[in-house]
């Protein structure tokens, strides 16, 4: 006959074995009666499923979680470890650390700061009026050129151009208002992220953790008056404290 058998210890289910029926018993008996291997029920074991494992307690086969083999974490001390024991996690333990407000943002930040960073030195910018493409990154480069008198350079699409004082001046001028706006939304962004107290609100912030450049309003900003344009930079910049 077979028999299903559990671990001394654990009391989970091992597999199957054979009990062997006692001839000398049965006759005394009138019935049969089987040799039953230690560990042994005649109880068939429930299906389970991942994650699960059957225990037989108490006469009976129960379906209990099983996290061995897994990390499990403290939330006290959000430490992680590989999990040893059957049947349910007690309380304070889990197997994912929950969110919490202070690590999302900061992951938050982290990738915005990169976001920026990136968009801000690589964004190659066509300057109104040329055919020139600079990024802000090439500021300085061009202050210099100005400053030492080159007569021939190239753009950031490697175009060759020679530029007088004057239009170095407004090429310089463009890519400055173009950092200021984008330092300006970085500031308006990083503001929102932490002064944020709440998770599912904070959340809601992702989209703005990338940067994209609006050369329509950089175009509009330049042909503010400088007075303007202060004024316009002061007032947002008002806004973020």
């Amino acid at each position: 006959m077979k028999v299903y058998k559990y671990d001394k210890v654990t009391k989970e289910y091992t597999g199957t074995n054979i009990a062997y029926l006692d001839k000398v018993a049965s006759r005394r008996a009138g019935r049969e009666i089987y040799i039953m291997p230690a560990y042994t029920t005649t109880i068939q074991p429930p299906e389970v499923k991942d994650g699960e494992v059957t225990i037989f307690v108490d006469g009976e086969w129960k379906v209990v979680p099983d996290f061995r083999g897994r990390i499990v974490y403290d939330l006290n001390t959000r430490k992680g470890a590989i999990w040893e024991q059957i049947g349910k996690l007690p309380k304070g333990f889990a197997v994912n650390l929950p969110e919490r407000l202070e690590d999302v943002k900061t992951m938050y930040l982290k990738t915005m700061k990169t976001n920026f960073d990136v968009c801000l030195t690589n964004t190659k910018l066509k300057v109104p009026g040329t055919e020139l493409y600079f990024s802000y990154k090439s500021v300085e480069r061009l202050k210099n050129e100005q400053a030492t008198g080159v007569t021939m350079s190239r753009d950031d699409n490697n175009k060759i151009y020679m530029l007088t004082r004057q239009e170095y001046d407004v090429i310089i001028n463009y890519l400055v208002i173009y950092g200021q706006y984008m330092y300006l939304q970085k500031w308006t962004v990083e503001n929102v992220l932490k002064k944020c107290q709440d998770l599912d609100l904070l959340k809601t912030h992702q989209n703005k953790l990338e940067f994209k450049v609006d050369q329509k309003q950089i175009n509009n900003l330049v042909k503010l008056t400088p007075d303007k344009r202060k004024e316009y930079f002061i007032r947002m910049a008002d806004n973020i404290k």
